[in-house]
Formats: structure tokens, sequence, C-alpha cells
């Protein structure tokens, strides 16, 4: 199984090694750090569970351990609606990646105290040209 990002409703930075993604649908936002951050750019680049795994160096855990947390972390993103299920998604290179020796189990927190300032924001009442837009008259 491959993911995607479920582009209409998310919004996503690393900052500084912690991943921060907010869904403007539900107002939750959530916090990725250390391996669930390393995670996070191979699963929306359309990488499955196995070749998320198989990007870490066995350690204490075996290959097949890390591919079922793997799994385990995408399918919860997945309903969380962060992710969407495919079959279609191709798998992209990433430029200078190189295998990450460290695995920790993946770890997510969920945050859901600024829901409703979240969900208020004027940004979900646009139109495609986004915003702020201002005409072409304005100077």
């Amino acid at each position: 199984m491959r993911y995607v990002l479920n582009l209409a409703d998310i919004s996503s930075e690393d900052i500084g090694g912690e991943v921060i993604i907010v869904n403007l649908t539900t107002g939750c936002y959530y916090s990725l750090r250390g391996s669930a951050a390393v995670v996070w750019p191979l699963a929306v680049a359309g990488w499955n569970a196995a070749e998320i795994a198989a990007h870490f160096e066995p350690g204490a855990l075996r290959p097949a351990e890390i591919e079922a947390e793997v799994a385990r972390f995408l399918g919860y993103l997945s309903s969380e609606n962060v992710l969407q299920a495919t079959h279609d998604a191709e798998p992209k290179d990433i430029p200078g990646l190189t295998q990450s020796e460290d695995f920790a189990v993946l770890e997510v927190e969920k945050f859901t105290d600024m829901q409703e300032l979240l969900l208020v924001d004027p940004i979900h009442e646009v139109a495609e040209a986004g915003w702020p837009h201002r005409d072409s008259d304005d100077t």
C-alpha cells in the first residue's frame, strides 16, 4: 500500500527536524520528531512501508518489525485523513537521501487546542487565487 498527501486539506513544514502537519479541515495539528520526521518525506514521496523500512539500518529492531511499525504509523496518518491510500502512486526519488542509521518507535503528537482558531481562519473562504489576493487594479 502506498500513500499520498491529502493535498486539499493538509499543510506541512519541516522546522529544524520537527515536522508540523496541519489539517485545515479538522483544525488538528500534529508533531513528528525523530524517526517519524525521517519517515514523513518518504511517505509523501509515495514509498510503501517496506521501502521506508529498508531506508533504516537494522538495529534493535529487525527489518520486519520496522516495516510493521511504519505500516502502523502510515495507517494512523491515513485514519486522520493526513495521507490517502492509493494503488496508483509511483515512489519518487529524493535527491541526496542517505540511509538512516537509527530507528525509534514512530510517535506522532496530535493537538486539538487550536481547532477553533484554525477553523475560523479566513484562508478557508478564498478563491483559487489564494489569500491575500489583490485585484490587478490595486497598487
